[in-house]
């Protein structure tokens, strides 16, 4: 017989596998794509800032905005992924893949914490208020505390809140 944290844990990793294997499905068409005609020859074909062999383009990319945006470290992942790739918009595609897959175990992670964290409060307040009911029992009288729950004491009944009709 398993241990249930074993069968927990392998069941968070199964269900973190199929949605990192449908987001390499979904994004898989996108490896054999070029760039495209919206931002990428602004961004990576025509962008002097991605030489990265000049200082000057590193310091400036974290010093000034780029078209109105100040992001230095998208320019710095697009300079490496131009090296890398050999300016092919193949390693592009695939950084960025990997970067969404990163992103979506982060964000699977983040939802299971948030989960269990609420889930953790739901049991302390519940043994709390258990406590408490505990308490409240341990400071009544023996003798309502050793009867029946079917009979009500008499002093049960004169302080109870129908007996002096307060609502």
């Amino acid at each position: 017989m398993r241990n249930p944290g074993v069968n927990q844990a392998f069941n968070h990793l199964l269900s973190l596998s199929i949605i990192l294997i449908i987001s390499i499905i979904v994004y898989y068409p996108s490896l054999n794509g070029s760039f495209l005609n919206w931002d990428d020859n602004l961004y990576i074909v025509d962008n002097y800032l991605l030489n990265v062999k000049e200082w000057k383009n590193i310091i400036q990319m974290f010093t000034s905005s780029f078209e109105g945006h100040y992001h230095p470290f998208t320019l710095l992942s697009l300079a490496f992924d131009k090296i890398a790739g050999n300016n092919q918009p193949f390693t592009f595609h695939l950084h960025n893949l990997i970067l969404h897959l990163i992103n979506t175990a982060l964000v699977y992670l983040f939802c299971f914490l948030l989960i269990q964290k609420l889930n953790n409060q739901q049991i302390n307040q519940e043994q709390h208020s258990e406590r408490r009911r505990t308490t409240d029992n341990d400071i009544t009288s023996p003798v309502t505390r050793h009867a029946s729950p079917v009979t009500r004491h008499p002093f049960q009944q004169i302080l109870s809140p129908n007996f002096l009709n307060i609502r």
